[in-house]
C-alpha cells in the first residue's frame, strides 16, 4: 500500500516510463529483507522475485517494493518499501518501510524483522530525521532501527544509526534522529528497519517508518504548536503519523 503523498512523484515516475521507456541504466540496489526466528532469511530485490509492484515492467526496478505472502508465523498483508526516484534522491535521502503482518495461530514465540535498503546516497554530513507509528497486536512489541553504512553496503547500520523504542501493544508514534558522518563525498547506504516481537499471541501490527532529511519546523507551526492545548497535542500528533491499520 503507497500512501497518497507518494502517489504524485510515483505518477511522474510512470508517466516518464511511458514516453521515454525504461531507463538504460537499471536502479538495481534497493533490497528488502524479512528475517524470521523461525524461518530465516528472505531477501527480495526491487524489481526481482517477490516483489509484486513492476511500475516499468518485470525485472525493472522503479523505486518500490511490494511483497506480500507468508514468512514465518506471519501472514503478511501489506509489506511495502519506497526509495529513489519515487521517494526522495541521492542528494536528499527520504526512505519509506509500511507493513501490516496478521499472526492468525497461536504458538511459541517469535521475532521478524523487515528491512529495506538503497545504496549510492550522496550528501555527508547530513542530519535525518526518523518518525515511527502504529498499532502493535497482542503480545506483540516493536523497535524501529535505522542506520548508515559508509561503505554503501545494503543493510550495514553500524556507522551511524538511531532508535526508536520498543513499543508495546496498541496505537503509538515516536520520532528520532541521527547525522550521516562526513564521508568526503563518497556514497552510502540507508536502511529503515523494523523488529516485531510476539509472544505467541495472535493479531494485527501495523506501521509506518519513515527516514528523511531533517528540515526545521517552520516558524508558523511552532507558533501553531504553542497554541494547540496540552492535552490535545497527542491526539494533533497522532493524526499526522499514524498510518491507519490495515
Amino acid at each position: 500500500m503507497i500512501r497518497f503523498r507518494k502517489l504524485l512523484p510515483l505518477a511522474a515516475v510512470l508517466v516518464g516510463a511511458a514516453i521515454l521507456g525504461a531507463p538504460t541504466q537499471a536502479h538495481a540496489t534497493f533490497q528488502m529483507r524479512l528475517t524470521s526466528s523461525s524461518a530465516g532469511v528472505l531477501l527480495i530485490s526491487d524489481g526481482g522475485a517477490g516483489d509484486t509492484f513492476n511500475s516499468m515492467g518485470p525485472g525493472v526496478p522503479d523505486g518500490v517494493i511490494v511483497f506480500s505472502g507468508t514468512w514465518g508465523a506471519y501472514n503478511i498483508q501489506v509489506n511495502t518499501g519506497d526509495s529513489k526516484p519515487v521517494l526522495g534522491s541521492a542528494a536528499s535521502p527520504d526512505v519509506d518501510l509500511s507493513y501490516s503482518v496478521n499472526r492468525t495461530k497461536a504458538g511459541a514465540a517469535e521475532t521478524l524483522t523487515i528491512q529495506v535498503s538503497d545504496m549510492d546516497f550522496t550528501t555527508s554530513p547530513e542530519p535525518l530525521s526518523m518518525m515511527y507509528g502504529g498499532t502493535n497486536g497482542p503480545g506483540t512489541t516493536s523497535t524501529n532501527v535505522d542506520g548508515t553504512g559508509l561503505n554503501n553496503v545494503n543493510f550495514n547500520t553500524g556507522d551511524a544509526s538511531g532508535t526508536i523504542g520498543p513499543k508495546g501493544p496498541g496505537a503509538f508514534s515516536g520520532t528520532s534522529s541521527f547525522t550521516i558522518p562526513n564521508n568526503s563525498g563518497n556514497p552510502y547506504s540507508l536502511t529503515v528497519g523494523v523488529t516485531l516481537s510476539n509472544n505467541g499471541s495472535t493479531g494485527i501490527s501495523s506501521g509506518d517508518a519513515e527516514l528523511l532529511v531533517a528540515v526545521p519546523a517552520p516558524a508558523g507551526l511552532v507558533l501553531a504548536l504553542t497554541s494547540i492545548p496540552v492535552m490535545g497535542l497527542g491526539a494533533w500528533l497522532r493524526r499526522r503519523r499514524v498510518p491507519t491499520a490495515a
